[in-house]
């Protein structure tokens, strides 16, 4: 086996022109999108089959790439490939089978065209693939394509084990389409076998039969298999299997075509014991006649059986064909007399009248019981075709969601697997010439949070808001319940909201406000609880994460400012906010004047944050203010920033008193940066500060930005000295400490 690894082009999908539209809400919401280009061989086109996550969330994807030919029009490589669940690439293998060695096929190896077509990953995340092997019917054995299997080491540097299995004698062309891993590891594989030019007659083997191989976790084959069911007589309309699925009792299921005629191909599913010996049950639909199949297969917690493929319901198998997307539920124990029941039939008839869709893949979503079914639908009026992906009711079949990739380029999904609330699905993406391999990742769409600002409610009746909204419209009403953890911290209102079909999608806001315990606790965390009600699936198995609220604290912090105090809120906000920590071990001094020196302090906290601490002081910047002087290093700072030069004659008078209209320069300073300049004040707005006092200007901005309402009714006192209690009120508003 050779794997080679020349250059291959990846990249985010940031320029691709895709878009993701919808018809009945949104399957997924797109997270992120990964595109492949070989940029190399004959066609250049590189597809992505099959796609699995794995235990850690990373995603692996497996089909073919083009690489240059050597001696013949084709050569494509088998390429899986990991990446992270951010999308970033962890790990690539390609394999090659060789070089051909002619154009005569009867002795010579004609193609090298190494394909998977499938992958799953088992419970210790080891990759295992399904597809064909190029190889010499001259060789031993003899084979021109075989059957395929191999099992990868997580991290794909090790081959566990590798099977290139031919059939019978005489097995010339051969492939493996499907694969399942069940529980314990085993794996069941389905696909195609060529045995003879001259067939035998049915249940013997034929031209083109189904085979099915059974192995356990380690690759050793269980005892009986390969099995095969042929029905068809004529190689021109062989029979093939397309599906394969394990159930939770170890039965298996397979799914394909059978040849009844050279234009009539029929859908055909089967149901075997674990043993692959006796059939439960067996199905055939037959569309109009013509080409019909049965593709992938899945199951569900019941065992019941879900089967997506297409039947033909144009007027023949060439330009009038009109391939019909269906997806049926089958249940798991069938008639009880070797038929099958069908629960439900689920078709869908295209874009438009006439246009193909058909489906490719599919998964059962445990969390939510539905069903996530990919395929292609072609567009009529531009003859573009588009992956489409749609989401049904598992007990009904009904349709629950719909979407579409559309664009100015052609897409496909052919292969799907989800994990949890995140889906993945993979195909191809078309560029100007060819295409490319695509893989694309979504989450279900949830419900969205989004806090106003910080949580941070007070025991002082401060309150936080969120606004709550839908990210997809629902099939029914969506009710969520909100609720505190701690009621003694924080209640909320409204604690229920009810989104409808038609008001999804307007963002309701929820207020929490902080609750008084009396208790000297400190500040408390809480969170705030959702639950989930709707008749929507998709909806009512959300869960929305917790949101933490902290409660902070109103209890007195300091002795001579208790409760009531008309500045308390303010008194402690600053406190809390780290600016002050009071006047000595218990006390604040609220009725004390603020000394210059203490306004420093204050100030440049309030600037840098409570954990600054400003570059040692010189001694050298103002007269009075020594290098030992207790706030020489902050005052320093003050003048550093801009914010003051000091009260004349070269000194600071650190311990003179700092008046109102001074205050409002230093807090606009602080606030707006030293460059900042207030509007032309108009002399209207306080009684005792006329138009061509020197603070006039920046008192009315003070009073526009609410930071000030003045002394009184109609007077700002400029004059006064500025007392220790308003100097909270003055520092909170400036440095928004309450909402902190």
């Amino acid at each position: 086996m050779k794997r080679k690894q020349w250059a291959i082009l990846a990249g985010l999908l940031t320029a691709a022109p895709l878009a993701f539209s919808q018809g009945v809400g949104v399957v997924g919401i797109d997270v992120w999108q990964q595109l492949l280009d070989s940029n190399g061989g004959d066609d250049k086109n590189d597809l992505a089959y099959g796609v699995a996550f794995d235990s850690q969330g990373n995603v692996v994807i497996a089909g073919n790439v083009d690489a240059p030919q050597t001696g013949t029009p084709y050569n494509d490589n088998a390429l899986v490939l990991k990446y992270d669940p951010d999308g970033n690439e962890l790990w690539r293998q390609e394999y090659d089978s060789g070089d051909v060695e002619g154009t005569n096929c009867n002795i010579q190896k004609c193609d090298s065209r190494e394909r998977f077509y499938a992958l799953r990953v088992d419970p210790d995340d080891r990759v295992v693939l399904a597809g064909k092997w190029d190889g010499s019917w001259a060789a031993s054995p003899q084979y021109i394509s075989a059957f395929w299997i191999m099992s990868l080491s997580p991290d794909g540097q090790t081959i566990n084990w590798d099977y290139k299995l031919e059939g019978s004698s005489s097995s010339a062309w051969n492939a493996a389409y499907a694969l399942d891993v069940d529980d314990a590891g085993n794996v069941f594989s389905t696909g195609d076998a060529f045995h003879f030019w001259t067939a035998d007659p049915p249940p013997a083997q034929g031209e083109h039969d189904w085979v099915m191989y059974l192995y356990d976790s380690s690759g050793t084959r269980a005892g009986g298999f390969p099995q095969y069911y042929s029905y068809s007589t004529d190689y021109q309309y062989g029979d093939m299997a397309f599906g394969a699925a394990i159930d939770s009792a170890g039965n298996l299921i397979a799914t394909g075509r059978i040849g009844i005629s050279q234009n009539n191909l029929d859908w055909h599913v089967r149901k075997y014991d674990a043993t692959g010996s006796t059939l439960l049950w067996s199905d055939t639909l037959d569309g109009n006649g013509l080409y019909d199949w049965a593709g992938k297969v899945t199951t569900d917690a019941s065992n019941d059986v879900y089967v997506a493929g297409a039947l033909n319901t144009g007027t023949d198998n060439g330009d009038n064909h009109h391939y019909q997307w269906v997806v049926i539920k089958y249940a798991a124990g069938g008639d009880g007399s070797g038929g099958a029941v069908r629960l439900w039939t689920r078709t869908y008839d295209g874009l438009t009248s006439g246009a193909d869709a058909v489906p490719n893949d599919l998964v059962w979503d445990p969390v939510t019981d539905t069903l996530i079914v990919v395929g292609r639908v072609t567009d009529e009026t531009t003859g573009l075709m588009h992956a489409r992906l749609e989401r049904l009711d598992a007990d009904t079949g009904a349709l629950l969601r719909e979407q579409l990739i559309t664009g100015t380029t052609e897409s496909m999904a052919v292969g799907v697997h989800i994990q949890e609330d995140r889906i993945a699905f993979t195909g191809g993406l078309k560029n100007a010439t060819d295409w490319d391999m695509a893989t694309f990742v979504m989450r279900v769409p949830s419900v969205a949070i989004t806090p106003n600002g910080s949580l941070v409610t007070t025991e002082a009746g401060g309150s936080a808001t969120f606004d709550v909204v839908l990210e997809d419209e629902p099939t029914g009403d969506v009710t969520i319940q909100i609720s505190s953890s701690n009621l003694q911290e924080g209640q909320v209102s409204p604690s229920t909201l009810v989104f409808t079909p038609g008001t999804w999608n307007t963002p309701q806001t929820v207020t929490i406000t902080g609750v008084e315990d009396n208790n000297d606790d400190g500040d408390q965390a809480y969170s705030i609880q959702f639950t989930i009600s709707s008749s929507d699936p998709i909806y009512d198995t959300r869960t929305i994460q917790d949101l933490p609220v902290t409660n902070q604290d109103n209890d007195p912090l300091f002795a001579d400012v208790p409760l009531g105090y008309w500045a308390y809120t303010w008194i402690q906000a600053l406190a809390d906010s780290g600016i002050t920590s009071g006047c000595d071990a218990s006390n604040y001094c609220p009725g004390d004047d603020v000394r210059r020196d203490a306004m420093a302090v204050f100030l440049e906290r309030g600037i840098h944050g409570s954990d600054y601490m400003p570059p040692a002081a010189t001694g050298t910047v103002f007269a009075d203010v020594p290098a030992s002087h207790w706030a020489a290093a902050w005052i320093e700072g003050l003048n550093a920033d801009g914010i003051t030069a000091g009260c004349g004659g070269g000194n600071y008078c650190p311990s003179g008193t700092v008046n109102r209209d001074q205050m409002a320069v230093f807090l606009l300073r602080s606030e707006h940066g030293s460059g900042y300049s207030p509007p032309p004040a108009t002399g209207t707005m306080f009684a005792d500060v006329p138009q061509d006092h020197w603070a006039a200007a920046w008192i009315e901005q003070l009073a526009t930005e609410g930071i000030t309402s003045g002394c009184d009714a109609s007077n700002y006192c400029p004059d006064d000295p500025v007392r220790r209690d308003a100097m909270a009120v003055f520092l909170t508003r400036a440095f928004n400490l309450l909402n902190k």
